[in-house]
């Protein structure tokens, strides 16, 4: 994967049913740079080349995206680290309002700085842990979408979210494996806290052929 990621991206992210514009793959580009460069100074990402980033972070975090409801959409994402999957899904859907939760100053510090820099409005980092989130009685079922990328083991994930999430929203966890142990896991949580097991989309990522696993968890009505 040492081509460049202008290259790479937009034809990962179309085998994905993602269509990538100009504008779109510029900022990608930028946001790679600025991974490397803060990786030198804090543990964002294990992988080092453009390519590697554009398919296992942006190509893997764009696969919410078809997933997504149409219209103005309040997403939360839980333990974000480098910003996924929330900054991708943002470059590409900008009416997002973004809430990136990040418990790790440096990381959080990061966020910030890659907002400022890829000129992205409506982009909130709140640098909490999850539990001290829940304390704020004005966050508690406001979000449509509540998303993490393998932070989270499933069960917490569920019960973490099921406070803040609206009454129709949905919870996405992104997971690379172990998703249906996992799933098998939380299915008491699930029912305990009034949500079932909607929709699960497994894919192979393009080039690297890594497996994806996306679950879905919506309120029982």
């Amino acid at each position: 994967m040492g081509r460049n990621l202008t290259d790479i991206l937009p034809a990962a992210a179309a085998e994905i049913g993602v269509t990538l514009e100009g504008p779109q793959v510029d900022l990608f580009s930028r946001y790679a740079e600025e991974l490397i460069r803060w990786n030198a100074k804090i543990n964002l990402v294990s992988d080092k080349t453009l390519g590697e980033i554009a398919i296992r972070h942006f190509v893997d975090s764009l696969s919410v995206l078809p997933l997504l409801p149409a219209g103005k959409l309040r997403l939360l994402d839980v333990g974000s680290g480098g910003g996924f999957p929330g900054v991708p899904l943002k470059i590409v859907r900008p009416s997002l309002e973004l809430y990136l939760v990040e418990a790790t100053r440096k990381k959080a510090s990061f966020l910030r700085h890659l907002a400022r820099d890829l000129q992205l409005t409506g982009v909130h980092i709140i640098n909490e842990r999850i539990e001290d989130l829940l304390k704020q009685e004005d966050l508690h079922h406001s979000f449509d979408i509540i998303c993490s990328r393998a932070t989270f083991k499933l069960p917490d994930l569920l019960k973490y979210s099921a406070t803040l999430m609206a009454p129709s929203g949905i919870i996405i966890a992104l997971k690379a494996k172990e998703a249906d142990r996992e799933a098998a896991d939380a299915a008491s949580m699930a029912e305990k806290l009034g949500l079932k097991a909607a929709e699960r989309t497994d894919l192979r990522l393009p080039v690297t052929g890594d497996i994806r696993n996306v679950l879905i968890y919506r309120n029982i009505l």
